[in-house]
């Protein structure tokens, strides 16, 4: 008896274009947005730079989608200080 088992996988690519939403987005600003996907997890350092352009570390990630698992997002202002 032969069997086998295969899984057709979804992929799911998220691009981060830059950050909108917040009131006061100001030159020399970073944020920190990581994403979690059931055992799956990105995270993407930015800035705001002079002329109001996001750069960011890592832009575009896949992540493998698994039907029960919950997907979780969270953007964070990370403050440095300058001496």
């Amino acid at each position: 008896m032969l069997s086998s088992r295969y899984h057709v996988g979804f992929t799911c690519i998220y691009k981060l274009p830059g950050i909108m939403g917040f009131a006061r987005v100001m030159p020399g600003d970073t944020f920190e947005v990581s994403i979690r996907h059931g055992n799956q997890k990105w995270k993407s350092k930015g800035y705001v730079s002079k002329d109001n352009e996001q750069k960011w570390d890592q832009d575009k990630r896949s992540l493998n989608v698994q039907i029960c698992s919950t997907l979780t997002v969270k953007v964070r202002r990370t403050l440095s200080l300058i001496l």
